[in-house]
């Protein structure tokens, strides 16, 4: 499948149809139906263990479905090249080390390569996404560090870096903020909102219910014992879906105009 064959305005880059998702002989999701269009920013709730991170590599067609079935650009997974899957969605795992040194330039430059024919060397134009991305994440300062010399934090936004400047419509983040300051997570989780304001879509977990809620357009609250929900996040992220999902009480706060989720 080529790159060329993108969803056109409107239509879904990604098409969830009755997933189910199992590891173990547990099923984690069943029935699973959901479209990621273009201008949407969905984040996937729930609690440890739910499933989140199975899922979000199923999306990415890094594990084989488990049943039914799921769609990149209106095109099922398996029949998408690798090198032409990547310049349509982008994915950053929970987990991403930087074991050589680097520079925080030639670390976040990997992610033009879905960009380069095979024997191509960067060019310009792909230094210039490279620093474009670093600036994003405020690391423009750091951009001729030696990576493995940065903080855990700093590390994580390279690699946000480096998904930003592969430049895939889709974006795929597992737990993206999780070991980021409070100012960064924001400024992280601001800058996905505008890149799926501007055309792209994002899919990301998260466990921080006020965060989740002040970012996204939409999501996918995963229950347990293969109960899912997906819509709108207003339709979602209700206190008794969420009250079951993490199986404690959940209420919505209203905090000066803005929804704070407590627990307890």
């Amino acid at each position: 499948m080529s790159a060329a064959a993108a969803a056109a305005p409107g239509a879904a880059l990604l098409d969830v149809e009755r997933l189910r998702v199992a590891v173990a002989g547990r099923t984690l999701a069943s029935g699973l139906s959901f479209a990621v269009r273009r201008g949407e920013l969905w984040c996937v709730l729930g609690a440890n263990g739910a499933g989140k991170t199975l899922l979000l590599h199923t999306l990415a067609g890094l594990r084989p479905l488990d049943g039914g079935g799921v769609k990149l650009a209106g095109t099922p997974l398996a029949r998408w090249r690798p090198h032409d899957a990547a310049r349509v969605r982008g994915f950053l795992p929970q987990f991403n080390a930087h074991p050589f040194p680097m520079t925080v330039t030639d670390a976040v430059l990997m992610g033009r390569h879905p960009h380069l024919s095979r024997w191509a060397w960067e060019g310009q134009d792909d230094l210039a996404h490279a620093r474009a991305a670093i600036d994003l994440v405020g690391l423009a300062a750091l951009a001729a560090r030696d990576v493995t010399t940065l903080s855990g934090g700093e590390r994580q936004r390279v690699s946000i870096a480096t998904l930003f400047a592969q430049e895939a419509p889709l974006m795929l983040l597992d737990e993206p903020v999780a070991h980021l300051d409070l100012r960064h997570q924001i400024g992280v989780l601001d800058q996905l909102a505008r890149r799926a304001r501007e055309g792209g879509a994002v899919v990301l977990s998260i466990h921080d219910l006020t965060l989740a809620r002040g970012c996204a357009t939409h999501a996918v609250l995963l229950h347990g014992g293969g109960r899912a929900t997906a819509g709108r996040i207003e339709d979602v992220m209700t206190d008794a879906a969420l009250t079951d999902a993490f199986a404690c009480p959940v209420a919505r706060v209203d905090a000066g105009g803005r929804a704070v989720y407590v627990a307890g």
